[in-house]
């Protein structure tokens, strides 16, 4: 990755027996026919990847890479991370904010005072959720989420007892079910 770059998804699987790929966490607007990526696999080496073809199948993109005919192939690009330059990357509407501007931003909670800085966002069929220390913070309309690109900055209000669940390790927090 280069200064620059924006990570848009990753390789999950394969797809098929012609070599094609399972992409997870991106859109069919930037994973498309002609879209040229960076891909950098889990040991470190880089190669472009140009899009053939690509169609949404259930909650992932499945593609076919330029080069790559073959399940064999295909596997081999499994785990890898995609990244696209940001000036390639389409607009927006408004209040819709990609993850990797999450990523760095300080969270405030008008109640607990700061909270951290963002290392990730997970995704999650009710809400992302915001890594910050080693607490998830939802992303939940309910808490009055406001997210100030330009300060770095994401507001909220969270609620009676979440100072409590952040407390907590983690692994507690986890039920086992």
């Amino acid at each position: 990755m280069t200064e620059g770059q924006v990570l848009i998804g990753r390789i999950v699987g394969t797809f098929g027996l012609r070599g094609h790929v399972k992409i997870a966490g991106s859109d069919a607007e930037i994973v498309r026919a002609g879209a040229q990526l960076d891909g950098r696999a889990a040991d470190g080496v880089q190669r472009r990847l140009v899009i053939v073809s690509a169609r949404e199948h259930k909650r992932v993109i499945v593609a076919s890479l330029e080069g790559i005919s073959t399940v064999s192939e295909a596997e081999k690009l499994v785990g890898a991370q995609l990244f696209l330059e940001a000036a390639n990357l389409p607009a927006l509407p408004e209040g819709v904010h990609r993850a990797s501007d999450l990523v760095g931003m300080q969270v405030v909670d008008a109640r607990l005072g700061p909270l951290g800085e963002v290392r990730s966002v997970a995704h999650y069929p009710s809400a992302d959720m915001l890594e910050v220390g080693d607490a998830l913070i939802p992303m939940h309309r309910a808490y009055d989420v406001a997210i100030d690109l330009n300060a770095r900055i994401i507001t909220m209000r969270l609620p009676d007892g979440f100072d409590e669940i952040m407390k907590a390790p983690r692994a507690k927090r986890e039920s086992p079910h």
